[in-house]
């Protein structure tokens, strides 16, 4: 420490406190070492006190040698007796077994057996006069025994659970038989409790469920051989026979003398007499396998909740299959007769593995509607228009009315409900249910929900027109006419479901197009495309303009009269564009009857508002009332109703008596007339087809006919779908029409058998009512 510099830097009072510092720790340090010494000193004084106690004893036990030398022994031995030999050799005898009980090198029934030995050993050398030094260790030897009995039991008992050959086992019980001297009852137990412990701590260790299933099945074999093919009972008799001696007692007779042998054998026949004497007999098989089933029971009930979490890991259809195929070869593989695997199966998975199963196929397939719905929304769902391109077949999808995008897409989706059916066909192969069927009727189940919120679908719902309903209608055709043998297969080749299916999907497709030919009717049929017709009664100038084609008659007595002979231009021009408009969009063949029903109930209540309404603003002249009346009757003549027929005296009140009955027969075969040239044209927009019973018109008019261009039956027009089946025709019907030729087609043929000339209307009737109206 340089002292100047400090003396210069610091203050006087600064250098006070360093000197105080100074001393104090001085002083510290001065405490420390007076403390230290004395804890030497006293170090020395106890280490001097330990040697003279050392040199005492040393000095002590110096002497007692010198005396022991110095003595000599004068005590000769004395001649033991034979009941003293005796006593010697069990107390020899009892030692060696005590030391050998629990050896790693023996087994259950040497242990047990010399267990029980020297507890006979024990026991009469404690009855024995011994002498003192003999007797004192005997008595002590007795809480040794206890604590080796009670040991050897509880390992005997915790050990049989981990056993599952039979050899070990049948040793074990005998062991256990020999110690406690129980019934084949209470072994049974044991070993099922035994057993039933080792599988509930496999199952707390999240061991596969394979190696449960395979250790249930090695204790029922183990049962059934020991306890219902009477092999324990056996072992037990042969441990029992006077001869038998373990290897165990057989080593401890080979070291000692002869006389040491004879009495351990007599000892030892004493151990095998309890055996015999124990008065037990077999179980009855009934009470076996009872008591099976009990333990089935138990062990499957608190291994149920981990075989449920096991089960949840499962995410593939194919994941379960493979387990029940490997579940199957444990389980029919050399199962025991004792008890059924089908029980084993129901007490441990009951329907776990079937909603399992099930749950995955309804993903599935929810997978697949969603990845349905999600094409839909990008494909074009309606067919090419007709007749775009040549062709010498018929298109079916034109005339299901789908396109190849959408049958693709169905197709698509049948291939992914035939894999989950092929998957629950391989379940069924290796499931052990006792109604394996109920997979195929879950399956049509959940299909059957799938095709029902399908049915309610409308891809091109978007903007709300009435495009969503035609766009529901066409995935419903599709869903009925795609891969139909898939379809009834996956619901099970169920009658009932496939008809309650198909009538879901048909009345789907048919409230859908029901829904979009109305909307269709209302635009095409509206107040605005009409408005010209209804003006046109409101001018007589404008009124000529409806009234242009009519026939004149020369009538007797009364000369020349007109008769109107065609439908009003702007009625006819609506209804060709709702009849073009539907063939355009390929729904006009397949419009059903309970559609076309009410397609024409909402033709006849648009058009009966119509007539009202020019028949109010009516100003014009009798000749186009005529017109309107015509008109009138036409449109009751294709679509029956009652609106229209409550105008017809209305009409006929605006027009002459008179005329009005002459012109009343010709106008009513005008309107036949009529309707049978203009029903072809409307024939998707009527209900029923007007016979063609045609009146007899004027020459001109026949002419006009006639030159309609008459050809051979195209080739394609044979393979539309059931165009040559009519309602009511039987086979043989069917097998004469193939036989027909192909250009006698259109020859009709009329109640006396005669064959009448081919015409356009004949040709009509006969695909009317397959085509267009059968249904």
């Amino acid at each position: 420490m340089d002292v100047e510099r400090l003396m210069k830097d610091l203050t006087v009072e600064q250098l006070h406190h360093i000197q105080g510092n100074l001393q104090n720790e001085m002083e510290g340090k001065k405490e420390e070492l007076r403390e230290m010494v004395g804890r030497r000193y006293r170090d020395v004084l106890e280490a001097s006190s330990e040697v003279r106690n050392i040199r005492k004893l040393a000095e002590t036990l110096a002497e007692a040698v010198s005396n022991a030398r110095a003595t000599q022994s004068v005590v000769e031995p004395r001649p033991l007796t034979r009941e003293q030999q005796a006593s010697v050799q069990r107390f020899i005898a009892l030692h060696k077994l005590v030391a050998v009980i629990g050896d790693s090198d023996g087994d259950a029934l040497s242990d047990a057996f010399a267990l029980t030995l020297a507890e006979l050993l024990h026991k009469e050398l404690a009855t024995e006069p011994l002498p003192p030094s003999m007797h004192s260790v005997v008595t002590g030897l007795t809480g040794r025994l206890i604590r080796t009995r009670r040991q050897l039991l509880a390992d005997l008992e915790e050990e049989i659970g981990e056993l599952s050959d039979t050899d070990w086992v049948a040793n074990q019980l005998t062991a256990l038989a020999l110690l406690q001297g129980i019934d084949y009852e209470k072994l049974l137990d044991i070993y099922f409790k035994g057993r039933k412990n080792f599988i509930q701590n496999l199952t707390s260790e999240s061991s596969s469920l394979l190696t449960v299933v395979n250790e249930l099945k090695k204790s029922l074999v183990v049962i059934e051989q020991l306890f219902s093919q009477g092999e324990l009972f056996r072992i037990i008799q042969a441990a029992a026979s006077p001869t038998y001696r373990p290897a165990l007692i057989d080593s401890l007779i080979g070291d000692e003398a002869f006389s040491f042998g004879r009495m351990l054998t007599a000892e030892a026949e004493k151990v095998t007499r309890q055996l015999r004497e124990s008065k037990t007999s077999p179980l009855l098989p009934q009470k076996i396998s009872s008591k099976c089933a009990e333990w089935i029971s138990r062990v499957c009930d608190f291994a149920r909740e981990p075989v449920t979490s096991i089960c949840e890991f499962y995410e593939k259809a194919g994941d379960i299959i493979e387990f029940l195929q490997a579940l199957s070869g444990v389980l029919r593989a050399d199962w025991p007769r004792i008890s059924s695997y089908s029980n084993v199966y129901q007490n441990l998975f009951g329907d776990i593995l079937f909603k399992k199963f099930t749950s995955i196929i309804a993903r599935d397939l929810r997978d697949l509607e969603e990845k349905l719905t999600s094409q839909l929304k990008t494909i074009n769902l309606a067919p090419p228009p007709l007749f775009e391109k040549t062709s010498n077949k018929f298109d079916n999808l034109i005339g299901v009315g789908i396109s190849p995008a959408l049958e693709k897409c169905i197709s698509s989706f049948y291939v992914g409900v035939q894999n989950a059916r092929d998957c629950c066909a391989k379940y069924e192969q290796v499931e052990m249910d006792s109604q394996p069927e109920r997979i195929r009727e879950a399956l049509a189940t959940e299909l059957f929900d799938v095709v029902e919120r399908l049915s309610n679908l409308r891809p091109r719902d978007d903007d709300g027109s009435s495009t969503g309903e035609l766009s529901r209608a066409r995935l419903c055709l599709a869903l009925l006419h795609c891969d139909s043998t898939s379809f009834c297969q996956a619901m099970n080749r169920d009658g009932e479901r496939i008809s309650k299916a198909s009538r879901l999907l048909k009345t789907a497709a048919e409230d859908s197009l029901s829904k979009f030919v109305c909307d269709e009717a209302k635009q095409c049929l509206s107040k605005e495309n009409l408005r010209h017709y209804v003006e046109a009664f409101a001018e007589p100038a404008q009124g000529m303009q409806l009234a242009l084609e009519w026939e004149r008659l020369e009538l007797k007595e009364i000369g020349v009269v007109e008769v109107p002979i065609v439908f009003s231009p702007p009625l006819q021009t609506a209804l060709f564009t709702l009849s073009c408009r539907l063939g355009e969009v390929c729904i006009a063949h397949l419009l059903s009857r309970p559609v076309r029903k009410r397609l024409a109930s909402e033709i006849a209540d648009l058009l009966s508002q119509t007539l009202n309404d020019a028949i109010s603003s009516g100003k014009s002249v009798q000749r186009t009332w005529i017109q309107l009346l015509f008109d009138c009757r036409v449109l009751i003549s294709m679509y029956p109703d009652e609106k229209l027929k409550k105008l017809i005296p209305t009409i006929e009140s605006h027009i002459d008596p008179f005329d009005l009955s002459v012109l009343a027969p010709h106008l009513a075969t005008n309107v036949r007339l009529a309707v049978s040239r203009s029903q072809l044209l409307y024939s998707c927009l009527l209900l029923e087809t007007v016979p063609a019973k045609e009146g007899q018109g004027s020459p001109h008019y026949s002419q006009v006919v006639d030159v309609l261009p008459k050809v051979d039956y195209p080739p394609r027009i044979p393979l539309i779908p059931r165009l040559e089946r009519t309602t009511g025709e039987t086979v043989a019907k069917r097998v004469e029409a193939a036989k027909a030729p192909r250009n006698k087609l259109l020859a009709s043929t009329n109640p006396s058998g005669m064959k009448s000339t081919p015409s356009l209307s004949s040709f009509v009737d006969k695909i009317s009512s397959s085509w267009f109206g059968g249904n």
